[in-house]
């Protein structure tokens, strides 16, 4: 498979093992906006407080990946002295508990329980049963991403930005880069090229029509011939 781009993505390198390279995968980016509650997970993205004065910033994304779908949520937290921030990438719910084990251990037993806690301990909106609930529960919005990739022959489609609560709209990015939401932790290099190029091969087009064959020639094929089914005439003297 060549990929034809304008960036570049973590698998990349495998185009260089020698692989089919009469597939052409067009990888290039483009962004559609999407109403409120298009996408959303059972809790709002953006800023939240932990503890006193410790704030973070939460994101969610679904990742639509060759067929199947990947809920994603990112924690970005400042770093000392500093005005990065750092990010945390979660891709299932034990992801979530190690970062706020990590980071927010004294708030530890108001993330893991349910129901009402001070709002300064931890944020009623982002409780362990609230992940559990966007990481295993079924996914309606993947059917209209898959939809959409059929017909852009996109393998590759993220949802993102989408805050319940707040009423923003967000995007769906068409051919999104993996690399930047370290999607490598789901596929290694070869495994993600390899999955691209399987299901760009069932998407192939144009698809060629198949002919249509006559009777004579039918007949041809299977061995038979016009004294098939009748004695030949015999030579009379």
């Amino acid at each position: 498979m060549r990929i034809i781009s304008d960036f570049k993505d973590y698998y990349d390198s495998i185009m260089g093992t020698g692989q089919d390279r009469t597939l052409v995968y067009k990888r290039y980016r483009q962004s559609i906006d999407i109403d409120p509650g298009c996408f959303c997970g059972p809790f709002s993205s953006g800023p939240y407080g932990a503890g006193w004065n410790e704030f973070f910033t939460t994101d969610q994304y679904l990742i639509w990946f060759c067929g199947k779908t990947y809920p994603l949520v990112a924690f970005e937290v400042p770093l000392p002295g500093k005005t990065v921030k750092a990010a945390t990438y979660c891709y299932r719910t034990e992801d979530v508990d190690s970062f706020v084990r990590r980071c927010y251990p004294k708030s530890w037993e108001h993330y893991a329980t349910v129901g009402y806690v001070r709002k300064n301990l931890w944020p009623r909106l982002l409780q362990r049963h609230m992940f559990v609930q966007f990481f295993d529960a079924p996914l309606l919005q993947s059917e209209r991403m898959r939809a959409m990739a059929e017909e852009k022959r996109c393998p590759v489609v993220v949802a993102h930005g989408v805050q319940r609560h707040r009423g923003k709209p967000g995007t769906l990015t068409l051919n999104a880069e993996l690399k930047r939401l370290e999607f490598i932790r789901m596929f290694d290099p070869y495994s993600a090229f390899q999955e691209i190029a399987m299901w760009l091969g069932n998407q192939a087009e144009p698809r060629k029509p198949i002919p249509e064959i006559g009777d004579e020639t039918m007949a041809e094929i299977k061995g038979f011939d016009k004294w098939s089914f009748r004695k030949p005439p015999k030579n009379r003297q």
